[in-house]
């Protein structure tokens, strides 16, 4: 984890509790060994005394209406139930970031309406929302909208 060996990750599958960076080494039967591509885990439970990992609250987001036509409404709620300045980005299926925007977050809820404008055609889209290393993704679908 963040370029640290995690001692006793030997077998074929690894639960963590802490987000963070993580490779794996992967060994074939004929004993070759590669490095997997870094994969990045944010902590988004909170777990209060007295819970466990199994009745933790996740971070969520609710995007609708979807499918949408003119603007969609966003509803975040973190894990963390912090307050800061959240990023909030919005991405086409070709990859290319539509929208950016930074919006305050009190108590780890966001509340925000989306009217769509010539930066967004009929498609696929997803949402992607972070918040202090905590990151939420939601897709949603607009119908009707010539670019």
């Amino acid at each position: 984890m963040d370029g640290n060996d995690i001692s006793g990750a030997v077998g074929s599958q690894y639960t963590t509790g802490v987000g963070g960076s993580y490779n794996c080494f992967v060994t074939s039967s004929a004993g070759c060994t590669a490095l997997s591509n870094q994969l990045m885990l944010t902590n988004n439970c909170r777990i209060e005394d007295g819970q466990s990992a199994e009745n933790a609250v996740p971070s969520s987001m609710k995007l609708y209406p979807n499918p949408a036509t003119n603007g969609i409404h966003i509803e975040a709620y973190f894990a963390s139930q912090e307050d800061g300045v959240a990023e909030v980005e919005i991405y086409n299926m070709l990859g290319q970031m539509v929208y950016r925007e930074q919006q305050d977050i009190a108590g780890g809820k966001l509340y925000s309406d989306l009217l769509f404008d010539e930066r967004f055609g009929s498609g696929n889209y997803l949402t992607r929302i972070s918040l202090n290393g905590d990151m939420i993704k939601q897709s949603f679908i607009i119908t009707g909208m010539e670019k």
